[in-house]
């Protein structure tokens, strides 16, 4: 099998041995001429010496940089990983390898990797994505590597994604845009030209529907504006029958906003009375960019509830709650 290899990255070198190249240029040219072959793309930080242990993660950030260049490529692929990066990058990790079944990951490692928690090796070599995993360790980290317990517990995860439908429209912008599904959950890229549409068989009044969720909101670098920050956030429509979708804007049903900066609300688009209010808001108080929600639809009534989180989600203790009676019928 043909095997091409790529460094990616201004300031990220992906294999310890070879000379960075323009990663968007690599990905076009092994696709147009080499559509067979296996590329192993790198995923690493360079200069490890100078860095501290957070530094070296490759947090939610530099993952979607990976997803906008994998988005629409059908090869297989291998990641090169650092085992530094992949003790502190599981959760990314596990994001990447639950696209399909053809990506795989080499974790590699050298004299200078000094690991002091092996949680998160442990936790990727007893997981559900393992048997796609190799390791070629340097000897002090082999020699520990070959003791390490397994885990006990192997967790699924709560999103099914064969529950969803991914509608995409083209984007005029050079910028990736879209959404890329795992079996860990769904990253939304770019520009929003992308939503999910539910599958399963809508329930019937009075059965109440419940949608859980946590988000990882992203920052842009280039996005610094109070006016970006107003307006960029998560929705969730709430539709009594889904048309013929022409856009990824939807003008009808109940409009479920969650905002990057915390700012909530529902909103009961297309239909106008006296009696029903129209719009309910909120904010949530919180100084990080992750959030666990709830939504409950009870058919005559919307409810949302949302709690800052830490990023590891977790149940609801104190959250933000707004409701909005609707005619919503089902």
């Amino acid at each position: 099998m043909r095997s091409l290899r790529q460094s990616y990255c201004t300031q990220m070198s992906f294999d310890h041995r070879e000379i960075p190249v323009d990663a968007t240029e690599f990905i076009d040219s092994a696709n147009e001429y080499f559509p067979d072959a296996t590329l192993s793309i790198g995923w690493t930080k360079s200069n490890l010496s100078e860095l501290t242990i957070p530094q070296m993660n490759i947090g939610w950030h530099e993952l979607l940089h990976v997803l906008a260049l994998i988005k629409d490529v059908d090869q297989p692929l291998v990641l090169a990983i650092r085992l530094s990066t992949a003790a502190c990058s599981s959760k990314q990790i596990e994001f990447i390898l639950g696209i399909r079944p053809t990506i795989s990951a080499l974790i590699w490692s050298d004299e200078m990797d000094l690991i002091n928690d092996w949680y998160e090796i442990i936790n990727l070599r007893s997981g559900l994505y393992s048997k796609r995993l190799v390791f070629d360790l340097h000897a002090k980290h082999r020699s520990i590597f070959k003791v390490l317990p397994y885990s006990i517990v192997m967790s699924e995860s709560e999103f099914n994604r064969s529950h969803w439908n991914l509608i995409e429209f083209p984007s005029v912008f050079a910028q990736s845009s879209g959404a890329v599904v795992s079996d860990e959950g769904i990253a939304f890229i770019g520009w929003p030209t992308a939503f999910l549409i539910s599958l399963m068989r809508p329930l019937v009044f009075p059965n109440i529907q419940r949608i859980t969720a946590k988000l990882i909101f992203v920052k842009k670098k280039q996005n610094t504006n109070d006016d970006w920050f107003k307006h960029s956030g998560f929705v969730i429509y709430l539709l009594e029958k889904v048309l013929d979708l022409q856009s990824p804007e939807i003008t009808t049903g109940i409009k479920v906003f969650i905002g990057y900066n915390g700012r909530l609300s529902i909103e009961n688009r297309g239909k106008r009375h006296n009696y029903y209010n129209m719009k309910a808001s909120g904010q949530v108080r919180h100084d990080q960019n992750c959030y666990d929600l709830e939504l409950i639809d009870r058919g005559w009534q919307v409810e949302l509830l949302v709690e800052g989180s830490n990023c590891q989600g977790r149940k609801l203790t104190n959250p933000t709650k707004i409701t909005l009676e609707t005619t919503l019928t089902k």
